[in-house]
Parts: structure tokens; sequence; C-alpha cells
């Protein structure tokens, strides 16, 4: 996998995201300053999880869509490199659908649970 070129920055949490199973996931604003993962599918994202510290209210290194460049997602499903991809419902990359906000485009593919890398952007409405 190429290397990350997207510039992480620290939100809070809203929940205690900590566990290795929350790492790159799709995230969104919460409250100010504050991320959970996404919970509906196709909801606009704010960015992409790398990691968190242990708790809620605790920081949290996030890759925001709107800095693009190059990071790390989890899939929700077998999806192939080029696909456009949106934020399902827990905050794994699932594929478009209409009236879904792209979030980037799959530079590798995989399976579900795989970690690949993505070019990460806000993207429109499909």
């Amino acid at each position: 996998m190429a290397n990350v070129t997207a510039t992480p920055e620290t939100r809070i949490t809203a929940a205690d995201l900590s566990a290795s199973t929350n790492c790159f996931l799709f995230v969104e604003l919460t409250a100010a300053n504050t991320v959970g993962v996404t919970n509906a599918a196709g909801e606009p994202a704010y960015g992409i999880l790398e990691y968190a510290k242990s708790g809620t209210g605790v920081a949290a290194s996030v890759w925001p869509l709107s800095r693009g460049g190059t990071a790390r997602v989890k899939l929700g499903a077998t999806l192939s490199a080029g696909a456009e991809v949106c934020a399902g419902a827990d905050g794994r990359a699932i594929a478009t659908s209409t009236g879904y906000r792209v979030s980037g485009r799959l530079i590798t593919g995989g399976v579900a649970n795989d970690v690949v890398e993505i070019d990460i952007y806000q993207g429109r409405v499909v």
C-alpha cells in the first residue's frame, strides 16, 4: 500500500473510538470539533478516522475529505479499484447510490473489511 498523503487533523471523539475496528472508518461531525462514526448510508462524511485515544471526549486523528490526498479506508463490501464510494451506515466504504454523497475513489480494491487506499474528496450527490 502506498504512503498516505492526506494531512490529518485533531478532533474530539463523541464516543470511545479507540478500538482497532474503528480505525479507517468514515466519521461525521456530531458537534463543534467532535466526530463520531457515520450512522446513515450516503450521508456527508467529514473525514476518515486514522486513530483515537481511549475514552470519550479525547483526541482523534482524522483525515478530512476537504483537504484531499490519499488515505486508507475499510470496505463494507467487495469493491474494485476506481469505484467511487461513500460512507456506509457503519462507517465503512460502500458503493455510491442515488442520493448518496461521494467521498472518494478507490485506488485499490478489496473485499469487506479490507483496508484499502482511497483518493479522498468531497464529491457530488449521485
